[in-house]
């Protein structure tokens, strides 16, 4: 165990899930994560993460956003295109507009977010080009979802859901700076739960994220 007074978080052996490339590591339900600031962690470089909340209650599952609540990276992870990253991330969404995930400067582009009818997945990438939807997904609205996207380091992004590889899409950029969680556009929230979000600074294999996904999963039942 790290500690408490210096860091937040167990030694890199005691995490279950994978660590290699892992650069921001929040996991929401953790207490001390129950206050603004807090630290997320950073086995790379390695150190801590401050990042900013605004509004959101805490839970043993998660951050609760109900609409206008959301939370700021202070030092954000930042990709150039054809860069290869990870965001993976457990969430609750309930009825909204926008279920916005993570976004660079609460701005539509590059933004990820679900689409309102509760069936697709939507990325925006940052130099304004044609959104990538992946649709057909059963209506994920007011219960817990494994959401990963992966870009790969040549141009395409896959989407998992729920451990399910539900294909690779080719955006004009790849490119993302990971400022905000919970909002984009200024005003499209995410209205649920975020459990945790990690992000790497590679690409995850299908393997990894099941092995992820199976390690986490009891937390989010």
């Amino acid at each position: 165990m790290y500690d408490s007074g210096r860091n937040l978080w167990r030694m890199e052996s005691g995490l279950r899930f994978s660590q290699r490339g892992l650069i921001f590591y929040a996991p929401l339900w953790h207490p001390q994560t129950n206050s603004s600031p807090f630290n997320a962690l950073d086995l790379v470089t390695p150190g801590v993460v401050a990042c900013t909340v605004t509004g959101t209650t805490w839970g043993t599952q998660g951050r609760a956003l109900d609409g206008d609540d959301y939370i700021q990276i202070g030092s954000p992870p930042t990709f150039a295109a054809g860069a290869p990253w990870t965001l993976e991330t457990f969430v609750f969404p309930i009825n909204g507009y926008w279920q916005s995930i993570a976004s660079n400067n609460a701005s539509f582009s590059p933004s990820i977010k679900l689409h309102n009818d509760g069936t697709a997945v939507f990325f925006h990438p940052a130099d304004g080009g044609a959104q990538q939807a992946w649709t057909g997904l059963a209506d994920w609205k007011s219960s817990w979802h494994h959401l990963v996207l992966v870009s790969n380091g040549d141009g395409t992004i896959n989407m998992f859901w729920d451990t399910v590889d539900r294909g690779s899409k080719t955006p004009t950029t790849t490119a993302f700076t990971f400022s905000y969680l919970g909002v984009s556009d200024t005003n499209r929230f995410f209205v649920g739960t975020i459990g945790e979000v990690r992000i790497y600074n590679r690409a995850s294999t299908a393997l990894e994220i099941q092995h992820n996904f199976s390690s986490i999963k009891w937390r989010y039942q």
